[in-house]
């Protein structure tokens, strides 16, 4: 196991070599003006100044700190945000795959009286439109899930292996739905049905885990880290 090295954040070493400046100098002014006979007017203003310039620094350290808190809180602000987005696309899933998934029960309950059918053109006009819809959504949770990084936010692990078959199940539905129309064979069909009727329920499967997971078994937020 590699030691962990020290931190190197040069504000330390600033501040460091700023108070050992001071305190060099203090104590070389406390002995020069220890005896009465050596105070001047050059001396004390002098004093004076290291004086003021410790009490400048102290004041610059504090408002560095107190906007490092703010800036800190509205990352961290932004990061719930950004995570709340995420939960509400899970949250309205029924509106991005529900016309896909009626469609492909409605051609199921046709084959399964008729065989194989075929396609008009508005099936296909609305079959196309139905997978980019689906489509667009399972993007919509990627791009969101990948911009949490810029607000110190993560999915957790076990999170992100649910969202990942929750997202991933929908976009092979998506993308296998597009097949239909051009499959002619019985066996085929009624092996491409069943496997995007199995990837519906795996992707719902996944939902129902994401959904049992509480905010902080959901994300982790690393602003206080920074």
């Amino acid at each position: 196991m590699k030691k962990q090295k020290p931190s190197k954040d040069p504000r330390f070493f600033y501040a460091l070599s700023f108070f050992s400046g001071v305190a060099i100098t203090t104590i070389f002014y406390w002995f020069m003006f220890k005896d009465p006979k050596r105070i001047t007017i050059a001396g004390v203003t002098t004093m004076v100044g290291i004086l003021l310039s410790i009490s400048t620094f102290l004041l610059a350290l504090w408002s560095a700190l107190k906007v490092n808190k703010w800036l800190n809180n509205k990352i961290q602000d932004k990061g719930f945000k950004q995570a709340e987005k995420i939960l509400e696309l899970i949250e309205n899933v029924t509106v991005h795959v529900e016309p896909l998934r009626k469609q492909l029960d409605n051609v199921r309950s046709l084959v399964e009286s008729f065989g194989p059918i075929i396609f008009n053109k508005e099936d296909k006009v609305e079959l196309e439109a139905n997978c980019a819809r689906v489509h667009a959504y399972c993007e919509q949770i990627y791009m969101s899930e990948r911009m949490l990084k810029y607000w110190d936010t993560k999915v957790s692990v076990k999170g992100m292996e649910s969202l990942k078959q929750f997202t991933d199940s929908l976009f092979k539905m998506g993308t296998d739905s597009k097949r239909l129309p051009f499959i002619v064979n019985s066996q085929v069909y009624d092996d491409t049905l069943a496997d995007l009727r199995s990837e519906y329920f795996t992707s719902m499967d996944a939902m129902r885990k994401l959904l049992d997971f509480s905010y902080t078994e959901l994300f982790a937020h690393n602003s206080n880290n920074r």
